[in-house]
């Protein structure tokens, strides 16, 4: 399976959450998804991530996930682009794999995946990175991560 790369836009990545980065003439802009999550996550979790080794594409991925209780938001510290996939869910609870989008995000802009967003792990292009990340938190790892392997590995490719 392979997918060819795209710009992202506010509105292309509307599907799956939202930018981290401003959008019109107001002082502030709300992150409504960024604070999203349900019962049982009750802790907000902060943390910085670290990628000391960038990947050049193409990219592949054998398993995307997702966190059922809560939104998880990248906000880029160091980091000059990397690669954001994203998928619906379809019936049942799996990545709809036919809606599946990869997007190519340069620095200045985070993401903010809405809860229960199935998306591919962070991928970073050009040199070391740094993000921090939150996300409201139910207890660790084996609660608030799902996992889902592809049929086939998807294969990221410049556009």
């Amino acid at each position: 399976m392979q997918l060819a790369i795209q710009p992202i836009s506010h509105e292309s990545f509307a599907p799956f959450g939202e930018l981290v980065a401003h959008r019109g003439d107001a002082m502030r802009r709300y992150l409504d998804d960024a604070h999203e999550h349900a019962a049982p996550a009750d802790a907000l979790r902060f943390w910085v991530s670290r990628y000391p080794e960038p990947r050049a594409l193409p990219v592949a991925y054998p398993k995307l996930e997702r966190h059922p209780f809560s939104a998880q938001t990248f906000i880029p510290l160091t980091v000059q682009r990397y690669v954001v996939i994203a998928a619906p869910t379809a019936a049942g609870g799996a990545p709809d794999i036919a809606g599946l989008r990869a997007f190519l995000v340069g620095p200045g802009v985070g993401v903010t995946y809405r809860r229960a967003t199935w998306h591919g792990p962070m991928t970073v292009l050009d040199g070391p990175a740094e993000f921090a990340v939150a996300m409201w938190s139910a207890g660790g790892p084996e609660r608030d991560d799902e996992w889902f392997t592809l049929p086939e590995p998807l294969r990221i490719v410049a556009a």
